[in-house]
């Protein structure tokens, strides 16, 4: 299976507070995938750190 985005154990600690741990999530070529949940659950969070925004030392984002 072709992917676009292989994510691979992201974590993420903001302060003292684990908000992601060991998130594993693979997005096969020509599908669309979404996260649904409400407001304030952390859906921006995966985004914000594939992209950089937020530093996650143990991630791999491929």
């Amino acid at each position: 299976m072709n992917t676009a985005i292989d994510v691979n154990q992201l974590s993420v600690t903001l302060g003292d507070r684990h908000i992601l741990h060991d998130i594993n999530v693979s997005v096969p070529v020509g599908k669309i995938t979404t996260l649904i949940g409400p407001n304030g659950c952390g859906k921006s969070t995966p985004l914000r750190s594939m992209i950089g925004y937020i530093h996650s030392p143990h991630e791999c984002i491929t």
